[in-house]
């Protein structure tokens, strides 16, 4: 399935597919394998998620308190040097905010959302959602139908995790960066070359 094509909705799921085990586990056990896997899955992403909020926020915290004890000293360097600081300092900061930014992808109207992903929280909360419809689906689907539900639930939330930690690495390199920049100009001033 392309980034363009909207997945099917599970109504639409051939239910007529063996879902049987080659490896003489009845369909119960292997069904409980199943929704056990897809649930544990779900879990060390959100995780996951949660460790790289953290490490967003721990690098945000550094960085402020960085470029809050080091403002004096930095502010006697050549105008150069304090432009680069500054822009990577900025740039830090904004990565690592975007992180923990909380972002969902655009699934349309919740109805319509619901009736692909109605594991998801926006499906939950989406405009149009209907409670009761939501009591129905759980008390009458199939466990091919709750297996998807999160699988694709899970594929949703784990598209979140990686743009987190691409925009986390990048936070982490120019931190590297910047504090490279900041020992450069601090050894440039003990050195009165500054």
């Amino acid at each position: 399935m392309s980034e363009e094509e909207p997945a099917k909705t599970l109504d639409t799921l051939a239910l007529d597919v063996d879902i049987g085990s080659r490896e003489q586990l009845s369909v119960d056990q292997l069904t409980r394998s199943r929704l056990q896997f897809v649930l544990g899955q779900n879990a060390a992403i959100v995780q996951q998620i949660q460790f790289a909020d953290a490490k967003a926020a721990t690098l945000l915290a550094l960085t402020g308190v960085l470029a809050y004890g080091l403002t004096y000293e930095v502010l006697s360097v050549p105008l150069p040097i304090l432009a680069v600081l500054l822009g990577l300092t900025g740039a830090v900061i904004a990565l690592c905010l975007l992180a923990v930014m909380p972002r969902i992808r655009d699934g349309g109207s919740g109805a319509e959302l619901y009736k692909r992903d109605p594991f998801s929280w926006p499906a939950l909360s989406a405009k149009g959602f209907d409670a009761d419809t939501h009591a129905d689906f759980l008390r009458t689907s199939q466990a091919s139908h709750l297996v998807m539900a999160v699988a694709r639930s899970n594929v949703a939330i784990a598209a979140v995790l990686s743009r987190k930690y691409s925009l986390l690495r990048a936070a982490l390199w120019l931190a590297i960066a910047d504090l490279v920049v900041i020992f450069a100009a601090a050894g440039l001033q003990g050195a009165g070359l500054v």
